[in-house]
């Protein structure tokens, strides 16, 4: 929730400054969602790491104990483990996302209006392409977030060797079920948005709301 806060705090205004200079959506599309993303990472990652620790047992009591013994253990930059590799994946992801999400949304804008559906099925086709292209970032982020610390490899050397161990398709493991969770995440996270966003904008019949 924090993160997503962050981002759209700064994508709006971000996309709204390039345009008043660039005037093209695309353009500023293109390089407001990364910006924004890249600023978000600074909260996102380290909620990943320890959420991606539980979820595997790494480290089976409280959060409060992991937190405490990341820590004690690899430092303050332990909760920043794989933040090269999430940045390789998240912000190509919004680069394909939101570009995609914003011009389906117009168009379907001129057929359809400004209903509240529309936010919904433009974020889940955005979402869905935006999640198969970026599946072998998300495997190697993933790996290096739960590789021991005294072991980790870097971007490059996580690819490597997951080319030289799997091949090719090992890079794309998971990716239909990943597809398939981010198109349903893609429809619920930016319907919400679109549906939110449309009703601040409108001022209400007795006056600016």
């Amino acid at each position: 929730m924090p993160a997503s806060g962050i981002f759209w705090a700064s994508y709006v205004p971000v996309k709204e400054s390039l345009y008043e200079v660039t005037g093209s959506h695309t353009q500023s599309e293109l390089v407001a969602g990364p910006i924004s993303e890249t600023i978000s990472l600074l909260v996102r990652v380290p909620s990943e790491v320890l959420k991606q620790r539980m979820q595997v047992e790494i480290h089976g009591r409280s959060l409060l104990d992991l937190v405490s013994e990341t820590f004690r253990r690899e430092g303050f930059f332990g909760f920043y483990a794989g933040f090269f590799a999430t940045c390789c994946r998240s912000v190509p992801f919004a680069l394909v996302q939101f570009p995609i999400y914003e011009e389906l949304k117009r168009r379907m804008e001129v057929h359809f209006g400004n209903v509240w559906w529309t936010g919904g099925i433009c974020g889940a086709l955005a979402g869905g392409t935006a999640a198969g292209v970026t599946t072998p970032q998300d495997v190697i982020k993933t790996r290096i977030m739960l590789s021991p610390a005294d072991s980790r490899l870097n971007f490059i050397q996580m690819a490597s060797k997951i080319m030289r161990q799997e091949g090719v398709w090992g890079l794309f493991a998971g990716v239909l079920p990943r597809s398939l969770h981010l198109s349903l995440g893609g429809m619920v996270y930016l319907g919400v948005y679109n549906v939110v966003a449309t009703y601040f904008r409108s001022p209400p019949a007795g006056g600016p709301r």
